[in-house]
């Protein structure tokens, strides 16, 4: 048997990807420039995901190469932000102009503003149920 067992968290995350996207192992191929047979020789764990494969499917998937490397076990994971989703956010981020990223971190600010006040107004009410 071929299955390099340390990958296999990177397999069934990849499968889940594609499965996500209602993709097929062609379509990953495809939207990351690589060879179907190179997507069905990892996805079978015949060879490991290299650097190369990785940075590719993270380009196809839209994903930082930071976070495909993390998962395919490349790269430790982060000991001061273990949170794949930041990782995808800062990602989103660095590709917007500056004008486009304030206008999420004031819209981000707004949502948090309204569910501190929501939060307020529950205890206020749970508190005056109680008296």
């Amino acid at each position: 048997m071929y299955l390099f067992m340390s990958n296999q968290e990177f397999i069934n995350w990849l499968w889940s990807e594609i499965h996500q996207r209602d993709w097929g192992q062609i379509n990953l191929a495809r939207a990351s420039d690589i060879t179907r047979g190179a997507v069905g020789n990892v996805l079978r764990g015949r060879q490991a995901p290299g650097k190369v494969f990785c940075l590719k499917i993270a380009k196809g998937l839209g994903y930082p190469p930071e976070f495909v490397f993390r998962k395919a076990h490349i790269l430790p994971p982060d000991p001061i932000n273990d949170n794949a989703m930041f990782e995808q956010w800062k990602y989103i981020l660095e590709q917007l102009p500056q004008r486009d990223r304030d206008e999420l971190l004031k819209i981000a600010q707004i949502k948090v503003e309204y569910q501190t006040k929501s939060q307020e107004r529950e205890k206020s009410q749970k508190l005056e149920g109680i008296g």
